[in-house]
């Protein structure tokens, strides 16, 4: 297995809670390529991500078009995390809801919950999410605000080092693997 680029970190905006991020691809033996991006939220599950692709030679000329509809997944997620933050800066008092709908679907709500700030994520791998912060003024700028904005950056991070996959390297070592073991 080779490894194109692998980060896994604790998230430091959290700190009374176990969040950590990876960020990998990996060059499989059999020449696929294995794009994730995980976030684990401890005892709560993860908010997972992966695009497991072929390079051989059927597949050549579908790898970008893979890697365009992973980082477009990614993005799905990016996007929710940034209208859970514009929610933030409006009234609370009505309810948020975004939901991304792909082969790991992800419900994003938030609501009023007494005086606090509740912002709940549903999926198939997370089990009772729940992200809570005191109401007050400005929360978006506070550290509340800033947690969902550092996890949006942590996607937009892994997908800067997914733009910088070679695709022709990866295809030309599926090509040339047989010549190479010679």
């Amino acid at each position: 297995m080779s490894i194109i680029f692998s980060d896994r970190q604790i998230v430091d905006a959290f700190k009374t809670r176990n969040v950590v991020f990876e960020s990998s691809a990996v060059v499989a033996r059999n020449g696929d390529l294995i794009i994730k991006s995980i976030l684990e939220f401890g005892k709560e599950g993860c908010i997972r991500r992966q695009a497991i692709i072929k390079t051989d030679s059927l597949h050549t000329f579908s790898v970008a078009q893979q890697i365009g509809q992973y980082q477009a997944d990614v993005m799905e997620i990016i996007d929710a995390l940034e209208l859970t933050r514009e929610w933030l800066r409006g009234d609370k008092q009505s309810t948020f809801s975004q939901f991304v709908d792909q082969e790991s679907p992800l419900y994003f709500h938030g609501r009023m919950d007494s005086k606090d700030v509740v912002i709940s994520i549903f999926g198939h791998t997370l089990s009772g999410l729940e992200l809570k912060s005191k109401n007050a003024p400005r929360l978006e700028s506070m550290p509340f605000g800033q947690r969902i904005e550092t996890l949006a950056d942590l996607f937009r991070a892994h997908l800067r080092s997914v733009d910088k996959i070679s695709i022709n390297d990866v295809i030309n070592g599926q090509l040339y693997k047989d010549v190479v073991a010679c």
